[in-house]
């Protein structure tokens, strides 16, 4: 478990580095292009990362198209998937973290984390991150079953790929 909290830190700790090149005004335009484009080497556990400005439902993206590819996946699978599940925004303004399961394809399952922006309260960021870190805790015991819930019960991490591709709750 605190492996696990640990490995969720450190994902929120990237994303509050992406976030302040995001809001950065200051930065001009064609560094932030060239700090984005290697931002994906730097972090590459995130597939997508979403910013949320001044209560806009519609957020600015950008999207790892190399993972994307080899998972047979495109910019619009994470747009299609963002409409049909939004993000629990109101929560999140209010100071909650969400994670879940926002698995599209077996071939690449991943958890969005979304969290408010420290001193930007009118600011959300949320990440799709790739499960491969979660699924390796989990399949370190060899004696018992693991596996890790979201708020909703639906697997997030689990030994067998297929749980959490097909969102199961477990009875």
């Amino acid at each position: 478990a605190e492996e696990t909290q640990s490995l969720l830190e450190s994902y929120k700790g990237q994303l509050n580095h992406a976030a302040r090149l995001m809001l950065d005004t200051d930065l001009p335009v064609d560094k932030k292009v060239a700090i984005f484009e290697n931002i994906f080497s730097d972090f590459p556990e995130m597939i997508s990362i979403s910013l949320y400005k001044n209560d806009i439902a519609q957020p600015i993206t950008i999207y790892d198209n190399i993972s994307l590819t080899q998972a047979g996946l495109n910019q619009e699978s994470i747009d299609r998937f963002q409409k049909r599940h939004p993000l629990p925004l109101n929560k999140i303004k209010n100071g909650k973290t969400y994670i879940g399961n926002s698995t599209i394809s077996e071939a690449l399952l991943t958890i969005t984390i979304a969290f408010r922006i420290a001193h930007h309260n009118s600011a959300i960021i949320s990440a799709q991150v790739k499960l491969d870190q979660l699924t390796k805790l989990v399949s370190r015991s060899k004696l018992f079953e693991s596996f890790i819930l979201d708020a909703n019960h639906a697997m997030i991490a689990h030994t067998d790929r297929n749980y959490i591709a097909q969102h199961k709750v477990p009875d």
